[in-house]
């Protein structure tokens, strides 16, 4: 992650868990540590200040991933870690998949926390047991992934239906889609189709909610860590 310590960028709504995890991050990993609240605002503050770690201790919503996508994709040197729910783990990949580098569970520790931004630090990852036994099934199955639909049956995508469901995730539009994976509007239209039948649903809109991704993030005030 380069020759310079990175300083480390907290989004967390809540001012005591913010100021929590900011300390110890700050006395573990001995890096600089902000907090910035709400997700777009930590977000614009890791692009423009140069920050090298960003945790994000919130629900992400689809507007905040595609903006985590587009950030981490600009500037690879970027570590991101989610603290969230663990019990999807597809949610979770396809978090990875839009650029996020670490996950650890919502009822982490701030040491523990700080123990994973070390850890990026050093150039490594962080993830959940059952989220990569979840990678490793994906890799050997060639691409292809298991997801469970809204009345608990599970169904396999194919590789390009799990790239298509990703940039849905981000919130993308059909046309941005097409153009990110060199294919056809209509191509696409066959591949969210194809996604609506093997989910069980029938809104496009509803799909990234199935594997655990809100269209919006809570919002709140601003968090500040006192002096």
């Amino acid at each position: 992650m380069g020759t310079q310590t990175p300083s480390v960028v907290i989004a967390c709504g809540d001012a005591l868990r913010a100021r929590s995890v900011a300390r110890a991050v700050e006395k573990v990993a001995g890096v600089a540590a902000t907090v910035a609240w709400p997700v777009p605002a930590a977000l614009l503050e890791v692009a423009s200040g140069g920050a090298g770690v960003l945790v994000i201790d919130a629900p992400v919503g689809s507007t905040d991933l595609r903006a985590l996508a587009d950030l981490t994709a600009a500037n690879r040197e970027v570590a991101v870690l989610v603290i969230g729910p663990v019990d999807a783990p597809v949610g979770v990949m396809l978090m990875l998949a839009s650029g996020v580098l670490g996950y650890l569970s919502a009822d982490t520790s701030p040491t523990l926390v700080a123990d994973a931004v070390t850890e990026l630090v050093a150039g490594g990852t962080v993830l959940p047991s059952n989220v990569s036994r979840s990678l490793v099934e994906h890799l050997r199955d060639g691409g292809r992934i298991v997801v469970e639909r809204c009345d608990g049956r599970a169904v396999q995508l194919t590789n390009r239906e799990w790239e298509v469901l990703v940039l849905l995730g981000q919130g993308r539009t059909t046309s941005e889609i097409a153009r990110s994976l060199v294919v056809s509007s209509g191509t696409v239209r066959s591949h969210v189709a194809a996604l609506l039948r093997k989910l069980g649903v029938r809104d496009r809109r509803v799909l990234p909610a199935v594997v655990g991704i809100v269209p919006r993030s809570d919002v709140g005030p601003r968090a500040r860590v006192p002096s």
